[in-house]
């Protein structure tokens, strides 16, 4: 029996023994030759007597007898529990208390109206759980075993295919509580709050390229919704750097899981120069030994959050087959071209991309080889060294005399390797080639000058 019923039975008692015990005075000094005086008496007396019920000391409804009051908290118990399926009480106390007379207020005499009067007054609460999430109570529910279902299911809606853990990023805990039944909410609702949780507003720093649509887009929000809380904000005036807020959906509970997953992937080769081959010319490549990639398979630990990617790193290795390093002679040659007896060297290994003449409004006096950074730039044909060193918007370059007033110019190198007065050979590293200078990118400038006068490098080739 709740503690409720036994509140209210005992006051019964109390009630009771006041009016038996005056009743029962009547019988003991008169006697049994004036009964029925006495019943009179008694009849005339239960005329104006009433019993008052009291919530918490509080007067609440005037009813004609006790019993009336007793049947209808039975009554009014028997249809809370039927209505909602499992044990009700209150822990308010009950009163029912006897009064000389009506004060002008209401008898209730019917046990439905005074049952509806109680259902109206009466604050129902059960035994249930609370659901608490980092020591705060989130929600109500029912029994231990409706919660952990409820937790389960969450964890089961983020749960990959072979986890190896699954759990929450918050401390969760279900502790038995006397709970309100107006707070208690079911397996479905549950899930539903712990998921969406509470909306808070972040600070967003608008970057290069952000629009607000697109920021609305990516962030899963509603435009009108995203433009009303950042009222006086004018979309297509958006800066660099300007702060903008979002109003961002946090869940009251994270789903962190772990699992792994097998990946197989080439190992590289390695490419071993044997040597030099003076048939080849200067930057041609003659595979000795093809090169095979090895393969590896690693193992990885994929860890997400709420289905979300946040970590993937590797925890272990193996081997299933080592790789074939290539096996690669290299050229030694670097004719070009011949002209009157002379020997022309191809300056460097690259395409030519951008040729001799007007360029953009101006002149362009030489020849552009695109190229690495890096890669060797070596001397036309044999001459002196006439200079090495900065030259404005050449960057680093090496000027070249070879005689009858010709002379060749290497500009934008990221280094040069001889020095003015040093004599060279066609062929001859002078240089690596750059992007000194004013320049875009790693390239070789090329300029044939002869008595002074620029001229077109292919006129030599």
């Amino acid at each position: 029996m709740s503690p409720s019923m036994d509140t209210a039975q005992g006051v019964y008692k109390r009630a009771g023994s006041i009016v038996t015990g005056i009743m029962g005075m009547g019988r003991v000094y008169l006697g049994a030759s004036s009964v029925l005086v006495i019943s009179v008496f008694a009849l005339i007396i239960s005329q104006f007597i009433f019993f008052t019920v009291s919530i918490d000391g509080t007067p609440t409804m005037l009813v004609e007898n006790r019993g009336t009051a007793k049947k209808a908290i039975v009554l009014l118990l028997e249809k809370e529990e039927k209505r909602r399926g499992y044990p009700v009480y209150w822990q308010q106390v009950i009163e029912i208390n006897p009064v000389w007379g009506n004060d002008g207020r209401r008898c209730y005499k019917s046990v439905e109206n005074v049952a509806g009067v109680l259902r109206r007054k009466l604050q129902f609460v059960t035994d249930g759980v609370a659901v608490m999430v980092n020591k705060e109570e989130k929600l109500y529910m029912r029994n231990i075993e409706v919660a952990r279902q409820s937790l389960g299911l969450i964890k089961d809606k983020f749960r990959p295919r072979g986890a190896l853990k699954v759990s929450f990023e918050e401390d969760v805990q279900i502790v038995n509580k006397t709970v309100s039944v107006e707070q208690l909410v079911d397996r479905d609702n549950a899930i539903g709050i712990l998921m969406t949780g509470v909306q808070k507003i972040e600070n967003y720093e608008v970057e290069k390229g952000d629009t607000l649509w697109g920021i609305a887009r990516r962030e899963g929000q509603d435009i009108k919704e995203l433009m009303d809380i950042n009222k006086g904000v004018k979309p297509h005036l958006l800066q660099i750097g300007q702060k903008i807020m979002l109003n961002k959906q946090q869940p009251l509970l994270n789903v962190i899981s772990s699992y792994e997953t097998v990946e197989l992937k080439d190992v590289p080769y390695t490419i071993v120069e044997a040597g030099r081959d003076p048939s080849l010319n200067y930057g041609e490549v003659k595979v000795i030994q093809q090169g095979v990639p090895g393969r590896m398979e690693i193992t990885y630990r994929v860890v997400e959050r709420n289905g979300q990617r946040i970590k993937k790193y590797p925890v272990h290795k193996t081997i299933k087959s080592d790789p074939r390093p290539q096996v690669i002679v290299t050229g030694s040659e670097m004719l070009m071209a011949s002209r009157s007896g002379r020997t022309i060297y191809r300056p460097v290994v690259g395409t030519v991309s951008s040729n001799y003449g007007v360029r953009g409004g101006g002149m362009h006096s030489g020849i552009d080889f695109a190229a690495d950074y890096g890669n060797p730039v070596v001397a036309l044909a044999a001459g002196t060294v006439k200079f090495a060193g900065y030259r404005g918007g050449y960057g680093l370059a090496v000027d070249i005399d070879h005689g009858q007033g010709m002379i060749t110019r290497y500009a934008h190198l990221s280094k040069a390797v001889v020095s003015t007065g040093q004599k060279v050979k066609g062929g001859q590293l002078i240089g690596r080639v750059g992007a000194t200078g004013n320049t875009t990118g790693p390239h070789l400038h090329l300029e044939v000058r002869i008595n002074g006068e620029t001229r077109d490098p292919a006129s030599l080739l």
